[in-house]
């Protein structure tokens, strides 16, 4: 399996656990890393030599939602501070 896919996985999961840690910056800076690193486990999974593809691409998705939800989580906040 590739680094690349195994490191955008982990991102991936941080990127959905950080915002309800209270890190909304930090898991929209991991989502980002996340589909990055996804895009580039995929490309290198159709090398032969290198398997995770999957992964990869499973990353993408669930980096793409985390980034929703750090997203979502960044506006709550604004409108928090903006509206009280």
């Amino acid at each position: 399996m590739g680094a690349a896919a195994i490191a955008a996985g982990a991102c991936a999961a941080a990127s959905v656990v950080a915002p309800c840690a209270g890190s909304a910056g930090w898991g929209l800076a991991l989502s980002l890393l996340a589909i990055f690193l996804g895009i580039i486990g995929f490309v290198r999974a159709g090398s032969p030599h290198v398997h995770g593809g999957l992964i990869a691409l499973g990353s993408i998705v669930v980096g793409a939602l985390g980034g929703m939800i750090s997203i979502l989580v960044l506006v709550g906040v604004l409108a928090r501070h903006l509206l009280f």
